[in-house]
């Protein structure tokens, strides 16, 4: 039911730093030889179901999170329509700021969150999968200030324990390969220059049965597309896929929503934890994605 699944939400504890590893990684590694040797290893495939409308740049492209108007008999009352992925990763990045910023003021990512949902249409249920916090140390606003800390809840020790974005990238791709999300555990395999032609990377993101969930373009365009930039960090090819759950839902409630909170307020639904956390946020919007998903 709707409430069973957000309670599934709202139970997921918060985990404060990435428990993925090194080591996590070569074990995955050899799990996935073995059951390669074993025959049991499958390929995870999803056609590809793309929003054609892009963002200000042409590497980065909205998906769909497909709703149906028709009523069913499901366990929420309703049918929704069988998705264009069989997961989505939800996304919703903090950075270093600080009060009255310039317009030239460097933003790094300090907080990397994801909360990992897998529909089954057949069966019409939407779970909670996995979550995964990572804490990322900035390399040019070192310090935080106390105005971005009491905005975010991110501290400075947080981020002095972090990890560097380029090593937040390799965690994310080792966890995403942990859940069958990418089958291939070499990050490069995925990175643009690895495809001779666009036509040849559009077939491997037709491959991949996920996509992400941001509020907005600004997550991945306007932080990491660009911090990436500045710092010569490549970044895999999957994270040009997102949905934009505000278009989502303007599209599916015919609504203008201007903010988090105000998707929520107009469903009826509470914030749970402290906004502007990253990961509180992430659980909101999937909050929010399920509701859209039934709906």
């Amino acid at each position: 039911s709707k409430a069973q699944l957000q309670n599934q939400l709202q139970q997921q504890p918060p985990r404060r730093h990435s428990s993925f590893t090194p080591q996590d990684h070569a074990q995955y590694s050899a799990q996935q030889q073995q059951q390669q040797q074993q025959g049991l290893h499958t390929k995870r495939r999803s056609s590809l179901d793309m929003d054609r409308s892009s963002s200000s740049s042409n590497h980065f492209v909205g998906g769909v999170l497909s709703s149906s108007d028709s009523c069913g008999n499901g366990s929420s009352g309703r049918q929704f329509k069988k998705q264009p992925f069989r997961f989505y990763v939800v996304v919703d990045f903090e950075a270093t700021c600080q009060e009255n910023s310039s317009p030239d003021y460097e933003h790094e990512i300090i907080e990397f969150p994801l909360v990992l949902l897998k529909v089954d249409s057949r069966r019409q249920q939407v779970s909670v999968v996995d979550q995964l916090r990572i804490f990322v140390r900035p390399t040019v606003n070192e310090k935080l200030t106390d105005f971005c800390t009491k905005l975010t809840g991110v501290t400075q020790e947080d981020v002095d324990s972090g990890v560097l974005l380029s090593e937040a990238l390799t965690q994310v791709h080792t966890w995403l390969f942990h859940h069958g999300l990418v089958t291939i555990d070499d990050m490069g395999q995925f990175m643009p220059q690895h495809y001779k032609h666009y036509d040849q990377m559009r077939c491997a993101l037709d491959k991949l049965p996920f996509a992400f969930i941001t509020d907005g373009p600004y997550d991945f365009y306007s932080f990491l597309h660009r911090e990436c930039e500045r710092k010569s960090i490549q970044k895999p090819i999957y994270y040009s896929r997102w949905v934009n759950i505000r278009k989502t839902f303007h599209d599916t409630y015919r609504t203008k929503a201007f903010s988090l909170l105000s998707m929520l307020n107009h469903l009826k639904m509470s914030f749970k934890g402290k906004h502007h956390s990253g990961l509180d946020d992430s659980i909101n919007i999937a909050h929010i994605a399920v509701r859209i998903i039934e709906d």
